[in-house]
């Protein structure tokens, strides 16, 4: 019996001591592995801080020269604001949706850019901007995110009704608005009209952004045959002058019109027809 017990003592032993030794040596295999592949980390490039991107790309397609209006003195003011912004700054252009604002701002910024290509200039839309913000916020980057909007030559922000009562990210703006003008940088808004700024907005930040106001011009029957002609040019398509009056609708806002001729050029190639010597017939069931 007695040689029992000192053989399962023996036994429970010498299987404690295997597990304690394959537990350590398991162990210091872990850490080997660990010290093995912390130094393929610090070799990997480190992740690009968002505020130091260069993440605004101008889009060269809007220029004055694809701008339409029925007056034919506009770009010509505009390009002389530009020349001489300081009189006028800030700029805010009004105008419902729909009537060219984010085309024109952007037009501004390739002319700064085309005069002055060092220029650091940033257009985004008020909504983006607010995200930023917040953003910043939760990831504790103010300082990234202030150092990038306060050291641009040129700030267009569209959609600006998207702030109203937006009261934090306001406030934030309007420190980096303050900044700019100090500095003499262009700044630009576009806003839906009508726009109260009474509603929504502090009294001082209506002081700060109060500059020239510019109502954008209602692009008339002209100004739409030419956009109507541009859109299929670029397509390498041509349609007849009947189906280009057809088309140059009172009611069709741009960028509605521009849509409808895209459709119309994507139908076709769709169909192996192509858009020459489209009638009028031809285009009906596609624009209803």
């Amino acid at each position: 019996m007695s040689l029992i017990l000192t053989t399962i003592v023996s036994f429970l032993v010498s299987l404690t001591t295997c597990l304690v030794c394959f537990w350590i040596g398991k162990k210091k295999s872990a850490k080997k592995t660990i010290q093995k592949v912390a130094p393929l980390r610090e070799s990997e490039p480190e992740e690009k801080n968002f505020y130091e991107e260069d993440s605004n790309v101008p889009i060269k397609d809007y220029t004055f020269d694809n701008y339409f209006t029925d007056d034919p003195t506009f770009i010509k003011k505009m390009k002389s604001m530009l020349d001489n912004y300081s009189v006028t700054n800030p700029v805010m252009l009004r105008g419902p949706t729909g009537s060219g604002k984010t085309h024109l701002m952007r037009a501004f910024e390739n002319y700064l850019l085309e005069k002055v290509p060092s220029k650091k200039v940033c257009l985004i839309s008020a909504e983006a901007f607010l995200n930023e913000f917040v953003n910043a916020i939760q990831h504790k980057t103010n300082m990234e995110f202030r150092k990038k909007y306060r050291n641009l030559d040129a700030l267009f922000i569209d959609d600006f009704n998207y702030l109203r009562n937006k009261t934090a990210c306001q406030e934030e703006l309007f420190y980096a608005i303050a900044e700019l003008l100090e500095k003499n940088a262009f700044v630009c808004f576009g806003v839906t009209a009508p726009l109260s700024l009474k509603e929504g907005f502090s009294d001082r930040f209506i002081n700060l952004i109060t500059g020239i106001q510019i109502d954008m011009p209602c692009p008339g029957f002209d100004a739409k045959r030419r956009k109507i002609m541009q859109t299929f040019e670029k397509a390498n398509c041509f349609i007849n002058g009947d189906l280009v009056d057809y088309l140059a609708k009172p009611e069709v806002g741009l960028n509605e019109l521009v849509g409808i001729c895209q459709k119309i050029i994507f139908m076709k190639q769709l169909e192996g027809k192509g858009c020459v010597n489209l009638e009028i017939d031809d285009i009906k069931e596609l624009i209803k």
